[in-house]
């Protein structure tokens, strides 16, 4: 968990994810997770 941004890391189902950058950067790094994973997901920047 963050110390700098503690709600923005609080744990959501058991995980963390806190990432700082434009969205593209984050929909990037939210997709390299799923495929680590073996996941499908989609990530739409709105």
């Amino acid at each position: 968990m963050s110390e700098e941004y503690p709600k923005e890391s609080a744990p959501i189902n058991g995980f963390y994810v806190t990432y700082h950058g434009d969205n593209n950067a984050k929909k990037k790094v939210l997709e390299e997770i799923a495929e680590r994973l073996e996941k499908r997901i989609e990530v739409e920047i709105v």
